[in-house]
């Protein structure tokens, strides 16, 4: 599996979140508002594809776009843009939890009332069971849950207990226990990963099909076309979670960034965050249907440390000075993002600028001479929507430029 192997990252281009909406069109994000004022009726939202909507499959971030708003966690983010929606707060939990002296040790206390969309109660031991269904289904994320006690063990067996968590319904209480002290261990737990679902939800893959704990549900999957999101009527929102402006959200899967923009442009569609061809963007903003707010993503290229030419440092050094980040971001982006030699999004409190690489072909292709590499045959992996497929033909073009052989 690839979350098991060791990556080395191209940084490219850490951007902006496009938005183009219609005329007249609400825009707001679902989670955007501190609290619902008034509603807004159906939004039609245009995204890329999604490869799942089950809380332990899903990995890209347009499914995770979705289920933000389907799948509460113990802990989350405040529901704002900008800098404030980078703190941690309270979710499903009523507070933040209590912490041991050594870090090791989680307590948590689940809001009362709780209820999934199909109106049952939400249980303590609901938590334990998502993180145990995580590893019967092979999910995702689960690698981010091993250092909870007994994790590797029942990953191992899938048989048995996770000992490290302790539930309570009764007293609604969550304890968790860590094998070793864990700094990032709450961001862990507000991935949707850890989402709590009902128990006896079975491991194979639902697509938006388990009751929801937010304030939206998901309905009228289709993989080929897309989903709806409408209200979860037995949600009830807190300080930090609202319910939501939209009462529904029709969501169509698009992996065209080119038709997806003309949607919204002909009044089809009320939104897309679909990468804006270049050549389209000053049409867009011209027409006042371009808002720009910045987004915490970085987009990059791995290389597979494990492979040749790849395994050679001389090597991965010398594609990232080959790369011109610069003309990439206004190639493929229209200027709109922000070049980066960063894992981190410029966006993040803990970001700090990394200049490790200057733009030199010509040095490139003497490390690649010197590495005993020219010639050797590279495969590009891409997604297959248009601006992935316009940042790979470019590395294409780049990896053969310093002498490597690629497709």
């Amino acid at each position: 599996m690839t979350t098991k192997r060791q990556w080395a990252l191209v940084g490219l281009v850490a951007g902006s979140l496009l938005l183009v909406v219609a005329f007249g069109a609400v825009a707001n994000r679902t989670n955007a508002a501190p609290k619902r004022s008034h509603a807004v009726g159906t939004l039609r939202a245009v995204i890329d594809t999604v490869d799942f909507l089950d809380p332990q499959q899903a990995y890209t971030g347009q499914a995770w776009w979705a289920m933000w708003n389907v799948y509460e966690t113990l802990v989350t983010y405040r529901h704002v843009d900008g800098g404030a929606g980078y703190k941690l707060v309270p979710g499903l939990a009523q507070s933040m939890p209590k912490v041991s002296a050594d870090g090791k040790t989680y307590k948590f206390t689940l809001r009362k009332g709780i209820k999934y969309s199909d109106g049952s109660a939400m249980k303590a031991s609901d938590f334990k069971f998502a993180i145990k269904r995580g590893f019967l289904a092979t999910g995702q994320g689960v690698g981010f849950y091993t250092d909870i006690v007994g994790a590797e063990d029942f990953q191992k067996n899938l048989t048995g207990d996770i000992p490290g968590i302790i539930t309570n319904d009764a007293k609604r209480t969550i304890v968790v226990k860590l094998t070793k002290r864990r700094g990032d261990f709450l961001t862990i737990l507000a991935l949707i990963f850890a989402a709590p679902v009902p128990e006896g939800t079975s491991p194979a893959i639902q697509n938006g099909t388990i009751p929801s704990s937010g304030p939206y549900r998901i309905i009228n999957y289709d993989p080929n076309r897309g989903f709806s999101m409408v209200r979860n009527t037995h949600f009830k929102p807190t300080k930090f979670i609202p319910r939501g402006n939209p009462d529904r959200v029709d969501v169509s899967l698009i992996g065209d960034a080119n038709v997806a923009v003309q949607r919204v442009i002909d009044g089809q569609a009320d939104y897309t965050n679909a990468a804006i061809p270049p050549d389209r963007i000053a049409n867009v903003r011209t027409r006042g249907q371009l808002k720009l707010r910045p987004a915490a993503n970085t987009y990059y290229f791995w290389m597979n440390v494990n492979e040749a030419p790849f395994n050679k440092l001389g090597v991965r050094r010398a594609v990232n000075m080959a790369l011109d980040r610069k003309a990439m971001n206004t190639l493929v982006w229209g200027g709109l993002g922000r070049p980066t030699q960063n894992v981190l999004p410029p966006t993040y409190p803990s970001y700090k600028k990394l200049t490790l690489y200057s733009h030199n072909v010509a040095k490139a292709r003497q490390m690649i001479q010197a590495a005993g590499a020219n010639g050797a045959a590279v495969t590009v992996w891409t997604r297959d929507v248009s601006d992935a497929r316009d940042a790979a033909q470019y590395y294409q073009s780049v990896l053969n430029d310093i002498g490597l052989n690629a497709r």
